[in-house]
């Protein structure tokens, strides 16, 4: 017996059109999953802060088979970009800050009225965090929490130091130590 779907047959990944991009929350979710799938198949293998170049392609790919959407590796991108933001914002806010409290249950932060009304005026995307939280947290964690670096001080990928003054210049050993001691 013929299936009854008015849909067509979905058309090769080459072959599709690439379409203007409209992130709905379940896009969100699944192209974490699928940046979580290929973090936990890499491991250690994985390059620091991004993805491969097939990487890349495969997760555009399983995403136009699951959606019937060919986004731009550029739009793909941006969203990556973007939810590394929302990862450093948000553990920023949760993890360095002892006032904050974090509701598992929600996803949301949580803190007392004086002082959140305080931090929105400090951090504007804290509001943000408390109304609709980062339910992908977790998972955005284990995808970028061996990559991103915070504080004014923070070791590149070369092994050397970056400052957000510029005037930190340390000299490095072979074995990745500096040659002189760090002033905190």
């Amino acid at each position: 017996m013929a299936s009854s779907s008015n849909q067509s047959p979905l058309p090769s990944f080459e072959d599709a059109n690439e379409v203007p991009t409209n992130w709905s929350l379940v896009h969100e979710s699944h192209f974490v999953e699928l940046m979580l799938d290929k973090v936990r198949i890499c491991g250690e293998n994985r390059q620091t802060g991004t993805f491969s170049k097939h990487d890349w392609t495969d997760i555009r790919k399983q995403f136009h088979k699951k959606f019937r959407l060919k986004y731009s590796l550029k739009s793909f991108k941006k969203k990556f970009t973007k939810l590394k933001e929302k990862y450093k914002d948000h553990k920023k806010l949760v993890e360095d800050n002892t006032v904050l409290g974090w509701d598992p249950v929600l996803c949301t932060v949580e803190a007392s009225n004086e002082w959140w009304v305080e931090q929105v005026k400090n951090f504007p995307q804290t509001k943000v965090f408390r109304v609709s939280g980062c339910p992908e947290y977790r998972k955005l964690q284990t995808i970028f929490g061996d990559t991103v670096a915070t504080g004014n001080l923070r070791q590149t990928q070369e092994g050397g130091f970056s400052s957000t003054d510029g005037e930190d210049e340390i000299d490095m050993t072979e074995n990745g130590s500096p040659t002189q001691p760090l002033d905190t």
